[in-house]
């Protein structure tokens, strides 16, 4: 009786394993999740309080949780694959949403920062992402100028929650060159803007900080960064900017 059941069981494993192998290779969402259902359901009549059958039926209940997740958003079929940020831009910013919506949407997100462990600085900075490509996707006219608008705000908080700096580097990826000038210039730290405004080509901004503090130690070192990065009008600008601040 023993062996009898060592066999039937050895096979109901093999029959497991198939259904498994044909669900990683199944084209869609919908097959691959019935062939992994079916492959555990065989564990599972086997050996109901074997470790595999409930794992198995651990993995069946978050599968299941998936495919919930795809009906209730059947045009999120790049989820598995997106990075956390981009699933946030996509869940905040992907469709037109009425203000309950939004506030619904928000409250996901908040959801998510709270099960992910997610710093707070980093969250706020995938927030401030999802705003800066919202208005980048956006279609050219009133609307785009009032999400742009609504960026702007965050840069010029009295007390923001991201980094200028990070909101420069942000704004740059969404094609925003003059905000992420303006966000940038915010910093404080002279030895950490400048560099970033030349890396962003905004030469007579950059010029402009490099002669805000010529006693810095680093001055000197930025005058020959931007001569040796910039094109050959930024002598112009260099030398009306010691000109200047004489």
């Amino acid at each position: 009786a023993k062996r009898e059941f060592q066999i039937n069981l050895s096979r109901d494993y093999t029959q497991a394993r198939l259904f498994l192998e044909k669900g990683f290779q199944a084209p869609t969402m919908r097959d691959r999740q019935e062939r992994f259902k079916a492959g555990g359901d065989c564990l599972v009549q086997s050996n109901k309080d074997g470790f595999y059958s409930q794992l198995v039926g651990e993995l069946q209940e978050i599968n299941q949780g998936q495919v919930d997740y795809f009906k209730k958003h059947p045009n999120m079929g790049k989820t598995m694959s997106m990075s956390l940020a981009d699933f946030f831009t996509q869940r905040m910013t992907g469709d037109k949403m009425s203000d309950s919506q939004t506030k619904e949407v928000f409250q996901e997100i908040k959801t998510l920062r709270t099960t992910f462990n997610l710093p707070l600085p980093s969250y706020w900075a995938i927030v401030f992402r999802a705003y800066a490509q919202d208005a980048k996707r956006a279609p050219e006219g009133s609307e785009k100028e009032k999400k742009w608008q609504k960026v702007q705000a965050l840069i010029t908080e009295k007390n923001p929650s991201v980094p200028y700096l990070t909101m420069g580097e942000l704004c740059l990826e969404a094609g925003n060159k003059q905000l992420a000038v303006v966000a940038i210039r915010k910093e404080k730290k002279y030895e950490l803007k400048v560099p970033m405004l030349i890396d962003a080509e905004a030469w007579q901004e950059a010029t402009e900080e490099i002669f805000s503090n010529r006693k810095h130690e680093d001055h000197e070192s930025f005058v020959h960064m931007i001569r040796e990065k910039g094109p050959a009008f930024v002598e112009d600008f260099i030398r009306t900017e010691s000109a200047r601040r004489k």
